[in-house]
């Protein structure tokens, strides 16, 4: 079952479209329902890496000078997620309705690679760094210890959680070449 069939099943494009005054027809509200449904999936996919970015810088600043008030970086962070999620979505969403969109689709898996493994780096990297200030003078070992095996093991979670998806973005942009696979990852999308 795809989002249309579900959008269908329960009559949504009906709602959808009764509630606008018959601003739209009902084929248009579902094609509107299917592509705001992804283009929200998109937006707090990106907003939640973007915050565990923030989340992994915040921890290195926070080693590096731990004297430094958290609140006045915490803003920036609580600001630039959603804003950097918001451009990331603008510039991948699908303001079509057909079926083949191959640079569309292309351009949001790029995107999603981009995203995924610049995060990943950077967690391993922030990882490695923390572990190497953590051996500054000035911290108890056992503080030490506790702060730099919680943050790996947070790390090791978080991206235990996207390495799926990191494999259905590099199967969509290096292996669906034919447009039968490709059908099968729109059928995934939802459209």
């Amino acid at each position: 079952m795809n989002a249309k069939d579900f959008i269908n099943h329960f009559r949504l494009d009906v709602i959808f479209s009764n509630s606008l005054f018959g601003w739209c027809t009902e084929d248009e509200a579902v094609n509107i329902l299917v592509s705001t449904n992804f283009n929200f999936l998109q937006f707090f996919m990106y907003t939640s890496l973007m915050l565990n970015f923030f989340y992994s810088l915040d921890l290195m600043l926070t080693l590096k000078s731990p004297f430094y008030p958290h609140e006045r970086r915490m803003k920036w962070y609580t600001f630039l997620a959603p804003f950097i999620a918001t451009i990331l979505v603008a510039l991948t969403s699908d303001n079509t309705t057909s079926y083949i969109h191959v640079l569309n689709f292309y351009t949001e898996t790029l995107t999603g690679c981009v995203v995924i493994t610049a995060y990943l780096l950077f967690s391993i990297f922030s990882c490695a760094y923390n572990y190497r200030l953590g051996f500054k003078a000035g911290m108890s070992s056992e503080i030490r210890q506790q702060c730099i095996y919680r943050h790996i093991l947070y790390v090791i979670v978080y991206q235990c959680t996207w390495l799926p998806y990191l494999a259905i973005t590099y199967y969509g942009l290096f292996l669906a070449c034919k447009h039968e696979n490709l059908g099968n990852l729109y059928a995934l999308k939802g459209t």
